[in-house]
Protein backbone atom coordinates (compact mmCIF):
# COMPACT_ATOMS: atom_id res chain seq x y z
CA UNK A 1 0.00 0.00 0.00
CA UNK A 2 0.99 3.66 -0.21
CA UNK A 3 2.17 3.87 3.39
CA UNK A 4 4.47 0.86 3.05
CA UNK A 5 5.89 2.25 -0.23
CA UNK A 6 6.54 5.51 1.59
CA UNK A 7 8.41 3.74 4.39
CA UNK A 8 10.61 1.94 1.85
CA UNK A 9 11.35 5.21 0.05
CA UNK A 10 12.28 6.88 3.34
CA UNK A 11 14.61 3.98 4.15
CA UNK A 12 16.30 4.48 0.75
CA UNK A 13 16.62 8.22 1.40
CA UNK A 14 18.35 7.58 4.73
CA UNK A 15 21.15 5.79 2.87
CA UNK A 16 21.94 9.07 1.07
CA UNK A 17 22.01 11.21 4.19
CA UNK A 18 25.41 11.90 5.68
CA UNK A 19 24.95 13.82 8.89
CA UNK A 20 21.76 15.59 7.75
CA UNK A 21 19.17 15.84 10.48
CA UNK A 22 15.76 14.37 9.77
CA UNK A 23 12.50 14.41 11.70
CA UNK A 24 9.03 12.97 11.28
CA UNK A 25 5.57 14.50 11.63
CA UNK A 26 2.61 12.15 11.21
CA UNK A 27 -0.67 13.66 10.09
CA UNK A 28 -4.23 12.97 9.10
CA UNK A 29 -6.94 15.29 10.49
CA UNK A 30 -4.35 16.51 13.02
CA UNK A 31 -0.56 16.28 13.21
CA UNK A 32 2.00 15.35 15.83
CA UNK A 33 5.76 15.00 16.09
CA UNK A 34 6.79 11.33 15.95
CA UNK A 35 10.53 11.93 15.83
CA UNK A 36 12.31 15.23 16.52
CA UNK A 37 15.17 16.31 14.24
CA UNK A 38 18.00 13.84 14.68
CA UNK A 39 21.04 12.25 13.04
CA UNK A 40 20.16 8.95 14.72
CA UNK A 41 18.84 7.30 11.57
CA UNK A 42 18.14 3.98 13.33
CA UNK A 43 15.99 5.75 15.91
CA UNK A 44 14.28 7.69 13.16
CA UNK A 45 13.49 4.46 11.28
CA UNK A 46 11.98 2.96 14.43
CA UNK A 47 9.57 5.89 14.50
CA UNK A 48 8.87 5.63 10.77
CA UNK A 49 8.22 1.89 11.11
CA UNK A 50 5.53 2.67 13.68
CA UNK A 51 3.58 4.81 11.21
CA UNK A 52 0.13 3.29 10.90
CA UNK A 53 -3.34 4.78 10.37
CA UNK A 54 -4.42 3.47 13.77
CA UNK A 55 -2.06 5.87 15.60
CA UNK A 56 -4.00 8.88 14.35
CA UNK A 57 -6.63 10.15 16.76
CA UNK A 58 -8.52 11.97 14.04
CA UNK A 59 -9.14 10.91 10.44
CA UNK A 60 -9.12 13.14 7.39
CA UNK A 61 -6.31 15.12 5.83
CA UNK A 62 -5.09 18.47 7.12
CA UNK A 63 -1.88 19.32 5.28
CA UNK A 64 -1.87 22.82 6.78
CA UNK A 65 -1.70 21.35 10.27
CA UNK A 66 1.23 19.13 9.22
CA UNK A 67 3.12 22.19 7.93
CA UNK A 68 2.33 24.07 11.14
CA UNK A 69 3.69 21.22 13.29
CA UNK A 70 6.85 20.92 11.17
CA UNK A 71 7.45 24.68 11.36
CA UNK A 72 7.10 24.61 15.13
CA UNK A 73 9.89 22.04 15.25
CA UNK A 74 12.24 24.06 13.01
CA UNK A 75 12.55 27.08 15.31
CA UNK A 76 16.26 26.93 16.15
CA UNK A 77 17.49 26.32 12.58
CA UNK A 78 18.69 29.24 10.42
CA UNK A 79 16.32 29.97 7.52
CA UNK A 80 18.60 28.89 4.69
CA UNK A 81 18.79 25.34 6.10
CA UNK A 82 15.08 24.70 6.61
CA UNK A 83 13.22 22.26 4.41
CA UNK A 84 10.07 20.18 4.76
CA UNK A 85 9.13 17.21 2.60
CA UNK A 86 5.43 16.35 2.57
CA UNK A 87 4.41 12.93 1.31
CA UNK A 88 0.66 12.74 0.70
CA UNK A 89 -2.05 12.34 -1.90
CA UNK A 90 -2.89 16.03 -1.43
CA UNK A 91 -6.60 15.32 -0.94
CA UNK A 92 -6.83 18.04 1.70
CA UNK A 93 -10.11 17.90 3.60
CA UNK A 94 -9.69 20.73 6.09
CA UNK A 95 -7.43 23.60 7.04
CA UNK A 96 -5.65 25.91 4.65
CA UNK A 97 -2.36 24.43 3.42
CA UNK A 98 -1.57 27.43 1.21
CA UNK A 99 -1.84 29.84 4.14
CA UNK A 100 0.60 27.64 6.07
CA UNK A 101 2.87 27.45 3.00
CA UNK A 102 2.97 31.26 2.98
CA UNK A 103 3.98 31.22 6.65
CA UNK A 104 6.71 28.72 5.78
CA UNK A 105 7.98 30.98 3.02
CA UNK A 106 8.03 33.95 5.40
CA UNK A 107 10.23 31.88 7.72
CA UNK A 108 12.56 30.86 4.88
CA UNK A 109 11.35 27.26 4.74
CA UNK A 110 11.15 25.49 1.40
CA UNK A 111 8.56 22.75 1.08
CA UNK A 112 8.97 19.84 -1.29
CA UNK A 113 5.90 17.71 -1.97
CA UNK A 114 5.63 14.11 -3.15
CA UNK A 115 2.26 13.10 -4.56
CA UNK A 116 1.28 9.51 -3.86
CA UNK A 117 -1.82 7.93 -5.37
CA UNK A 118 -3.97 8.38 -8.44
CA UNK A 119 -6.45 10.99 -9.62
CA UNK A 120 -9.09 8.25 -9.90
CA UNK A 121 -8.59 7.57 -6.22
CA UNK A 122 -8.23 4.58 -3.98
CA UNK A 123 -10.45 3.24 -1.25
CA UNK A 124 -9.03 3.76 2.23
CA UNK A 125 -8.62 0.80 4.58
CA UNK A 126 -8.11 0.94 8.32
CA UNK A 127 -8.32 -1.56 11.18
CA UNK A 128 -11.64 -1.83 13.00
CA UNK A 129 -12.02 -2.28 16.77
CA UNK A 130 -11.05 -5.98 16.42
CA UNK A 131 -7.97 -5.21 14.31
CA UNK A 132 -9.56 -6.45 11.08
CA UNK A 133 -8.89 -4.31 8.00
CA UNK A 134 -11.98 -2.76 6.50
CA UNK A 135 -12.79 -0.01 4.02
CA UNK A 136 -13.73 3.30 5.63
CA UNK A 137 -17.22 4.72 5.06
CA UNK A 138 -18.48 8.26 5.63
CA UNK A 139 -21.56 9.21 7.72
CA UNK A 140 -23.83 8.49 4.75
CA UNK A 141 -22.43 4.97 4.34
CA UNK A 142 -20.42 5.75 1.19
CA UNK A 143 -16.91 4.39 0.82
CA UNK A 144 -14.24 7.05 1.31
CA UNK A 145 -11.94 7.49 -1.67
CA UNK A 146 -8.64 9.31 -1.44
CA UNK A 147 -7.63 11.10 -4.65
CA UNK A 148 -4.32 12.60 -5.73
CA UNK A 149 -4.61 16.40 -5.85
CA UNK A 150 -1.52 17.52 -7.73
CA UNK A 151 -2.66 21.15 -7.93
CA UNK A 152 -2.59 21.60 -4.15
CA UNK A 153 0.80 19.90 -3.89
CA UNK A 154 2.28 22.00 -6.72
CA UNK A 155 0.89 25.20 -5.22
CA UNK A 156 2.37 24.43 -1.78
CA UNK A 157 5.79 23.70 -3.27
CA UNK A 158 5.80 26.68 -5.65
CA UNK A 159 4.68 29.07 -2.90
CA UNK A 160 7.83 28.27 -0.92
CA UNK A 161 10.30 27.86 -3.78
CA UNK A 162 10.34 24.08 -3.40
CA UNK A 163 9.35 21.45 -5.94
CA UNK A 164 6.62 18.88 -6.55
CA UNK A 165 7.32 15.30 -7.64
CA UNK A 166 4.72 12.65 -8.45
CA UNK A 167 5.65 9.24 -7.05
CA UNK A 168 5.66 6.54 -9.69
CA UNK A 169 6.31 2.82 -9.71
CA UNK A 170 9.94 3.22 -10.70
CA UNK A 171 10.79 6.45 -8.87
CA UNK A 172 9.12 7.44 -5.63
CA UNK A 173 10.54 10.97 -5.82
CA UNK A 174 12.55 11.34 -2.62
CA UNK A 175 15.83 10.53 -4.41
CA UNK A 176 15.05 13.16 -7.03
CA UNK A 177 14.31 15.80 -4.38
CA UNK A 178 17.46 14.96 -2.45
CA UNK A 179 19.78 14.76 -5.47
CA UNK A 180 18.46 17.87 -7.23
CA UNK A 181 17.74 20.13 -4.28
CA UNK A 182 18.77 19.07 -0.78
CA UNK A 183 22.23 17.66 -1.53
CA UNK A 184 23.22 21.10 -2.84
CA UNK A 185 22.56 22.88 0.46
CA UNK A 186 25.62 24.29 2.19
CA UNK A 187 26.96 21.95 4.86
CA UNK A 188 27.20 23.18 8.42
CA UNK A 189 27.59 21.72 11.88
Amino acid sequence: NRLERTKLAIRDLLEKLNGDRIGLVAFAGDAFLMCPLTVDYSGFMLSASDLDPSIMQRGGTNIGRAIEEALYNHDEIPAEFKTIIIITDGDNLEGNPLAQAKKAKAQGVKIYTVGVGTQDGELIRAPDSRGQMQYIKDEQGNYVTSRLNEKVLRDIALTTGGAYVKASGMNFGLDLIYDNHLANLERRE
